[in-house]
């Protein structure tokens, strides 16, 4: 395994996508957090429905 060291550091590129596509992939994530909360929320609701 190599070691990264003050004087790799500076020759290393470091590829960053174009903003609009970070962008989408941050929309994305938003909506997957969203999904993940709803569906928390029903899975709640039908647990609370079997025990009564």
């Amino acid at each position: 395994m190599i070691n990264l060291n003050v004087p790799i550091v500076p020759g290393l590129h470091i590829p960053l996508l174009p903003i609009y596509l970070q962008e989408q992939f941050i929309l994305f994530l938003e909506q997957v957090d969203k999904s993940k909360f709803e569906l928390k929320q029903n899975i709640d609701k039908l647990e609370i429905t079997i025990k009564v």
